[in-house]
């Protein structure tokens, strides 16, 4: 506690909420469920992720699809990018964000079956309980807050993130960058995105020493005291604590400084594709990861 409170008093840091706003997810609709008290998640995985053979199958335009990272289990690394998403597709797992954000009256025909299908009694996509997608609470959340949403099928957009983290985690809260992929990704409620303050503006270098910095075992003590333990042994990143933890300013920080953090942030990624994976323990105990 003592060398926390050396750090939150240091001139050369600063709270992550100054550059960021942690979130559950980054859909408009995770966003605003996180700031209006509600579950991020966006009520139907069965009827908003979906495979190539999916989207196939109901004639999903392009233009209603978002390149989607549905799980933690996919980002094995400490960066994420267009060939990792590629690789998720090539396994036929799911990939896409169905998104859609038009009125009932403006869909294309092939949209509008795809949404019947999620609602009323002859509903053919059904959560896990048996019920449609379109009476889940954050569906009708969204139907019921039509100055946001346009009906239950509406995800609002997806909001361009830079970095995020895995929300659970056993050993290590790992902080990913998103390197050369050239869409909006859209991320999973179990992972926490951090979304750019208005007015921030980071470049390359200075992201991935920020990172260097939240990977480290520095910020790993500030989690282990102030995150949330699940009771099986797990630890939750929760978007308020996140927000309150005080990181580097990279903007105060001498250039040199930023970029020597960056290389060691390249190192730690090159490590980990070394090994094949950050994503087990075996892989970071006992390892130059460590």
């Amino acid at each position: 506690k003592e060398l926390l409170k050396k750090l939150e008093q240091s001139t050369l840091t600063t709270k992550l909420s100054e550059y960021f706003d942690a979130s559950r997810g980054n859909t408009v609709w995770g966003y605003w469920a996180i700031t209006h008290r509600k579950r991020p998640d966006v009520g139907g995985n069965e009827f908003f992720y979906l495979n190539e053979d999916k989207v196939k199958q109901y004639d999903i335009p392009r233009e209603c699809l978002y390149p989607l990272l549905s799980s933690p289990r996919y980002a094995k690394y400490f960066t994420f990018g267009e060939n990792d998403w590629k690789n998720i597709k090539c396994k036929e797992a799911e990939c896409y964000l169905f998104l859609c954000h038009k009125p009932r009256n403006e869909l294309p025909e092939p949209v509008l079956r795809y949404v019947k299908s999620g609602e009323g009694p002859d509903a053919t996509i059904k959560t896990r309980n048996g019920n449609p997608v379109s009476e889940t609470a954050a569906s009708q959340a969204r139907s019921n807050n039509r100055e946001f949403f346009y009906d239950w099928y509406d995800l609002g957009g997806v909001i361009p993130v830079k970095a995020f983290a895995s929300y659970y985690a056993q050993y290590w809260n790992r902080f990913i960058y998103v390197a050369n992929f050239p869409a909006a990704l859209a991320l999973d409620a179990d992972l926490v995105a951090l979304i750019p303050r208005k007015g921030v503006e980071l470049d390359d270098q200075e992201y991935k020493a920020l990172l260097a910095y939240l990977n480290s075992s520095i910020a790993k003590l500030y989690f282990e005291v102030h995150g949330r333990s699940t009771g099986g042994g797990a630890l939750a990143l929760e978007a308020n604590t996140l927000n309150d933890t005080p990181v580097i300013d990279v903007k105060k920080l001498s250039r040199s400084d930023v970029e020597k953090l960056a290389q060691l942030f390249d190192k730690l990624e090159s490590e980990a594709r070394r090994l094949g994976g950050a994503d087990s323990v075996e892989n970071v105990f006992g390892s130059e990861l460590a």
